[in-house]
């Protein structure tokens, strides 16, 4: 709701000249960056070649040399094709990197179209290649974890509550606890699973909503 009440704000406010929304908002300038923005998507419908006589005239792109921002997503809507053109200053990103989110961005579009009334926040715009390779890292990278207990998380968890109680561990959309009430909470449900007749090394189900309560 936030962010399609953002866009059509934007909408209703576009024929503003971009030099005045920067002279209103007064924002800090820096000469790396662009004023406002930094990444910029946006779309266009494509035009039919429009006949000059005995020639046609048809649009090119152009390459100006130079980013105008960090990172511009152009998406053309043509009658048989959508044309999507990447531009960005070359020395924030690889073109490597370019590839990596056009992959993401066609997986993307590709998972909409697939499931049209599926939330966009449970879409993931990841292609096969890419979670594959994340898998190979995770598995050539090994965390190396301290020998006994000395790293499992109930006793990090416990550590952290005893040095820092107030300091907040876990965060959601409906709220937040810190270490000592996670600490507290974590407690709290192992006694009452021996209570119940659970055991070491004795797989148990436990079912709860998701949030913090899962987190314990």
């Amino acid at each position: 709701h936030h962010s399609r009440t953002v866009l059509m704000h934007a909408v209703t406010h576009q024929d503003i000249p971009f030099d005045k929304l920067v002279e209103h908002t007064r924002p800090t300038r820096d000469r790396h960056t662009p004023p406002l923005i930094q990444t910029v998507f946006t779309t266009m419908e494509g035009t039919d070649p429009a006949p000059l006589h005995t020639a046609t005239m048809r649009p090119l792109p152009i390459d100006e040399g130079v980013a105008k921002f960090d990172l511009t997503v152009q998406v053309q809507v043509e009658p048989d094709a959508v044309r999507v053109l990447f531009d960005y200053a070359c020395d924030l990103y690889e073109p490597a990197t370019m590839a990596e989110l056009a992959d993401s961005y066609r997986a993307l579009v590709a998972a909409v179209l697939a499931e049209p009334d599926r939330p966009l926040s449970t879409v993931v715009a990841v292609t096969a290649a890419q979670r594959e390779r994340l898998a190979d890292a995770l598995i050539a990278s090994p965390v190396p974890v301290p020998p006994g207990d000395l790293g499992c998380v109930p006793r990090l968890v416990t550590e952290t509550a005893q040095r820092q109680p107030d300091a907040l561990a876990v965060v959601d959309g409906t709220g937040a606890i810190t270490y000592r009430e996670l600490d507290e909470r974590s407690n709290h449900l192992a006694h009452q699973l021996l209570h119940h007749g659970a055991r070491p090394d004795h797989p148990v189900a436990v079912s709860l909503p998701p949030g913090t309560p899962a987190i314990t």
